[in-house]
């Protein structure tokens, strides 16, 4: 009975990458190719998106910009959604990438997130990351399907 139920699990994981593929027109060969998941996921897990986006575009300003803006949203699902399963997705287009957040942690739209303003001293206590990546990404989009966070953030070369 448990191989049926594990055999459900993963149909149901891939009906809801065609699914996400799907509503954000990205391309399912792409979303495949260059998809990384992880149970239990820890702050370790950001390194191979980190690679990946470095052995695509180099190691310069640009590339590492991107890098600090995936990294900050990769730890607020890690620190704060509560999730177990994250996955990412790559998809690169000449000089420019977008880089899709799938975990099913609790509702959060990060485009709807205010810091406000705020004290020196004040900065560390939440927010500023999501800000930061909302300011280097060109377009931040966010959906909720079948009881998982869907972020992708879009970046210009």
């Amino acid at each position: 009975m448990r191989s049926k139920k594990i055999k459900l699990s993963i149909m149901k994981r891939i009906a809801i990458l065609f699914s996400v593929a799907l509503i954000l027109s990205v391309p399912i060969t792409m979303a495949l190719n260059h998809k990384f998941m992880m149970k239990h996921p820890d702050l370790k897990s950001f390194g191979t998106l980190k690679d990946t986006l470095l052995t695509s575009f180099g190691n310069n300003e640009k590339t590492r910009s991107w890098i600090l803006a995936c990294e900050e949203i990769h730890t607020n699902i890690v620190d704060y959604s509560g999730a177990d399963h994250v996955s990412f997705r790559f998809e690169r287009r000449g000089d420019n990438c977008s880089v899709t957040f799938i975990d099913n942690g609790v509702y959060f739209n990060p485009k709807n997130a205010t810091v406000g303003t705020r004290e020196f001293e004040e900065l560390d206590s939440g927010g500023m990351g999501i800000l930061f990546a909302r300011k280097i990404a060109k377009e931040m989009v966010y959906d909720r399907v079948a009881d998982m966070n869907v972020l992708t953030l879009r970046f210009e070369g």
